[in-house]
Parts: structure tokens; C-alpha cells; sequence
């Protein structure tokens, strides 16, 4: 009787998990630097990258987010870059969203692939 009760909550549970995934898709398609944005940043800051972010892999989230803790110490034109680039905490949430949205669908999945073994 429990399995039944809680048999209709499956598709809603589907809907929650994809609008969530789709959303921190949107969220953070908005939120990547432009290519333009990018080379802009590689053509201005490559000296200030060498001298603050030496430890970190060039190019993609953490790059972007060291030059941007040292923003105060970069040169004025690879602040200009970097200012104009989303904040890499922005980009951070969509991680957070999709990563959230896989544990609820999991969460659901596995409760009704249970509840699917039990009958059997």
C-alpha cells in the first residue's frame, strides 16, 4: 500500500530534478565568460597570471577566479579584463544547482527502483 501512495510522486519528482538542471543550465550558460572575454583576459594578464597564479591551471573557472581574488594587484589593463568577466561564485551556483538536481533525482530514482524490487 506505502509503494502506491507514493507512485504518483515520480513524475513530479522528474519535473523538479529536470526544470532544476535546466535552470542552473541557463544560469550558468549566462554566467561563462565570452570567448572574447576570455582571449581579452589572456592577452592582458598573462604577466600578472604568471606572478599571482602561478600554481593554477590556465584557462577555465579557477584561473579566472584567482585573478580575481588578486584583482586589487593586477595590472589596470588586466583588471579591466577581469572586471568585465562574471564572477567566478556566479558560475560556482550552477555547479551547485546541477550537482543538487542529480542528488534529488537519485534520491527519487533509487526510493521507486526500490519500491519496484519489493513488489517483484
Amino acid at each position: 500500500m506505502q509503494a502506491n501512495m507514493t507512485r504518483p510522486y515520480r513524475p513530479i519528482a522528474l519535473k523538479i530534478a529536470v526544470s532544476l538542471c535546466v535552470l542552473g543550465a541557463i544560469v550558468g550558460d549566462a554566467q561563462q565568460p565570452t570567448k572574447a572575454q576570455e582571449a581579452a583576459i589572456r592577452s592582458a594578464c598573462q604577466a600578472d597570471f604568471a606572478s599571482y597564479c602561478s600554481g593554477v591551471k590556465p584557462g577555465g573557472s579557477a584561473a579566472l577566479s584567482c585573478l580575481q581574488r588578486n584583482a586589487a594587484s593586477l595590472s589596470p589593463a588586466c583588471q579591466t579584463a577581469v572586471s568585465k568577466a562574471p564572477t567566478a561564485r556566479r558560475a560556482s551556483k550552477r555547479e551547485i544547482a546541477i550537482s543538487r538536481a542529480r542528488g534529488l533525482w537519485n534520491r527519487y530514482k533509487n526510493r521507486y527502483d526500490d519500491d519496484d524490487d519489493r513488489r517483484r
